[in-house]
């Protein structure tokens, strides 16, 4: 299990009190910093957040179980978050986030110590997308880049493939199945392959930015949709979450169903960029490709729920929060797409 010293608990802030569940209550684990840092005593009278739930009929999938003197209270996700920015400086909170609830295997990775290598790569990304790119593209005509297209894509189809393999051979073709499964920090040389592996995830999600500035340079803005950015920038985030805090157990699940795409979609861009009769063969297989992506979404989605069942206790559960919001998101703005390209034309 995985706990959490965040809040003090202060009188009303705990919302509601599961009476008589049956569960005993674990053992906390003190932080050594509560006790010889005098502006963090706030936190001595300290409460574990049961970040793995535990079963009770009141349960709610914004609500955290915690243990507090012997007895099992629930408090909502928001009032810890609340409590924590109250009861906790800033940098407090940043040492914990980044320091001690990382995974430690991965802190010494290429941009794993911390975020802002990410966020740098994230804002350049951005600017020269939004600004830099079309204001050098300007009063330039546009490149073709033909050849780079099919080295590119032939190169992210083949990664993907064999990061999928990775993936699959670090666990899931020996104990871990696609159910409920525990994120355990483990030197086990499975386990730090799996951790390997979803490090290229990061990379690779880094590496599929160039698909933005390959429309630039080809001056295609109309591919440049707010999905389109929106989704690049939150895939590698999100790859940068998983690396950094959960690269192992169910979290990496959903991992492979999005390579096997990215397998088949850039066999599609490599096909179509071979020249208009190659092109007018695969035209129509454009919207199964979306369907595809809809199907991969609806797939980490249901997969993603079983973290917020209290029968499930996969640890690290509030990055089932942070995934399903950010795939309904994109899912949503997919399904619209859809709708928009291929639903209207046949009512047309």
């Amino acid at each position: 299990m995985f706990y959490h010293n965040v809040l003090k608990a202060h009188g009303d802030g705990i919302s509601r009190t599961a009476v008589g569940n049956g569960h005993s209550t674990p053992k906390c684990r003190r932080d050594p910093m509560t006790e010889t840092s005098p502006e963090r005593s706030v936190l001595r009278s300290e409460v574990e957040v049961l970040i793995t739930g535990m079963p009770t009929p009141k349960w709610s999938p914004m609500q955290l179980f915690v243990s507090l003197q012997g007895r099992i209270k629930v408090v909502s996700i928001p009032s810890i978050i609340q409590s924590a920015i109250r009861d906790m400086g800033i940098m407090d909170i940043y040492h914990y986030l980044i320091d001690e609830i990382s995974d430690p295997r991965v802190s010494d990775w290429p941009l794993m110590s911390n975020p802002f290598g990410v966020i740098l790569i994230s804002l350049a990304y951005l600017s020269f997308v939004l600004y830099l790119g079309p204001l050098y593209m300007k009063k330039r005509k546009p490149y073709a880049l033909i050849k780079t297209m099919i080295c590119y894509n032939i190169f992210v189809a083949t990664a993907s493939a064999i990061i999928f393999y990775g993936l699959l051979t670090s666990g899931y073709t020996t104990h871990l199945s696609m159910g409920c499964e525990p994120f355990v920090i483990s030197n086990d040389s499975m386990s730090l392959s799996m951790a390997r592996w979803v490090w290229w995830v990061l990379i690779l999600k880094i590496t599929e930015l160039a698909d933005t500035v390959i429309f630039i340079f080809r001056k295609k803005y109309n591919q440049i949709s707010f999905l389109h950015v929106y989704h690049h920038t939150v895939t590698l985030f999100l790859a940068w979450i998983t690396c950094k805090y959960a690269p192992g157990g169910m979290w990496t699940f959903i991992m492979m169903p999005n390579c096997i795409v990215h397998v088949i979609m850039y066999i599609y861009y490599l096909c179509a960029c071979l020249g208009p009769k190659m092109q007018k063969i695969v035209a129509p297989w454009k919207k199964y490709v979306t369907c595809l992506q809809l199907i991969q979404f609806t797939i980490m989605v249901i997969h993603t729920f079983q973290a917020l069942l209290p029968s499930c206790e996969p640890t690290r559960k509030p990055l089932a929060y942070i995934y399903m919001s950010q795939v309904i998101i994109v899912f949503y703005m997919f399904l619209d797409y859809y709708r928009k390209s291929y639903l209207r034309k046949k009512t047309e």
